[in-house]
């Protein structure tokens, strides 16, 4: 065995979804790679000392941008506390603080779309004739799924279940979910029928295909929509992910409006529906609502 052995390892067994596992081992990689260059020939996760994360962090991230070099040092905490290095990974001394990773914002790029801009990327996309793009856009839009729900779910019998399921005032999202958790979304009444138009629109363009996007696999089909998502306008400030935050500025609304629900439960509702969990109202009012 060696370090990276020992890294990887510990990432496969860690939770998330394939996309997060991925990331966590990419981590490591990068890790094992710097070690290998400096000629730290480290056998094992139990020689590894704080003073070599402490360069690794001075020396490979510092150039990185901050979100990044914080994340791929959070996928290695992640590691060696799977690996069973807790005190390692939890020192004080190699917090972001002290590493000089502190910083940025969780408040994200991007903004909710406007009606304007949502309308005017829908005619480009069919002007480009692209039909099943505006398409997954509307199930974005109208269902506050992020991109690969979406496309995962423009599949007959699932938007057969969702107009079924839309009379009682949600729906069960169960494919492409971030860490293969199921969710169900709520939709308020004020939403119900952009919501059955855009499923009623997704079937009439799906046709005979299997799926609104029919690529050899999931990863060609998601590259495969936000390029033309971004032909269609999708860029810069904008991005698919914009549906999804137009979306949840409505439920808010919504929720006040239909259950009498204060800002705090409303946020906290829609954050469930969100596939956040209900603890993370204040994090939907800080990136999705600005």
């Amino acid at each position: 065995m060696s370090i990276r052995s020992d890294l990887k390892d510990a990432a496969y067994k860690t939770s998330g979804s394939k996309a997060t596992r991925a990331a966590k081992i990419s981590s490591a990689n990068r890790f094992a790679d710097w070690l290998q260059k400096n000629n730290l020939q480290i056998r094992s996760l139990d020689k590894l000392k704080a003073k070599y994360i402490e360069r690794y962090a001075q020396e490979s991230l510092s150039n990185l941008a901050i979100r990044t070099a914080q994340n791929h040092m959070s996928n290695l905490r992640t590691c060696l506390r799977e690996a069973g290095r807790h005190q390692l990974a939890d020192l004080e001394k190699l917090s972001n603080k002290n590493l000089g990773l502190a910083g940025s914002s969780r408040d994200g790029t991007h903004r909710a779309i406007k009606n304007d801009e949502y309308q005017q990327a829908k005619e480009r996309a069919f002007a480009n004739g692209r039909p099943e793009i505006a398409s997954v856009m509307d199930l974005q839009r109208s269902l506050g799924l992020r991109a690969q729900e979406a496309i995962q779910g423009s599949c007959r019998d699932t938007l057969d279940r969702w107009e079924k399921e839309l009379k009682n005032g949600k729906i069960l999202v169960n494919a492409g979910t971030k860490g293969g958790r199921p969710r169900e979304t709520w939709i308020a009444e004020g939403q119900k029928n952009q919501a059955l138009e855009a499923i009623k629109e997704a079937k009439k363009i799906l046709g005979e295909k299997t799926n609104l996007i029919e690529k050899p696999n999931l990863k060609a089909a998601i590259n495969f929509y936000h390029r033309h998502a971004r032909n269609a306008g999708l860029k810069g400030e904008i991005s698919s992910h914009s549906m999804r935050y137009a979306w949840a500025n409505d439920a808010v609304k919504f929720a006040k409006q239909e259950r009498e629900m204060s800002e705090r439960e409303a946020l906290a509702f829609v954050s469930q529906s969100l596939g956040h969990g209900d603890g993370r109202g204040r994090y939907v009012a800080q990136v999705y609502l600005k």
